[in-house]
């Protein structure tokens, strides 16, 4: 069984987190961070949260692997 499917989200406007960070997190799981500009680090504490929280369920309904999780 090799890594488990990782979706790395975040901003590139995130004073906390750099982008860079990011990119290198999504690609050691060979993936791309899934990036919503204009958003600050707690993105589920922006007025805009429901675009990431969205983003996650939809990747969970896609992740070809999910029904190996539980």
């Amino acid at each position: 069984m090799g890594d488990p499917p990782v979706l790395v989200l975040g901003s590139p406007d995130d004073r906390v987190v750099p982008a860079a960070a990011l990119t290198r997190a999504a690609r050691r799981y060979g993936s791309a961070p899934l990036l919503f500009p204009g958003m600050g680090h707690d993105l589920m504490l922006d007025a805009r949260w429901r675009e990431p929280i969205d983003a996650i369920l939809d990747w969970l309904i896609k992740e070809p692997g999910r029904d190996d999780l539980g």
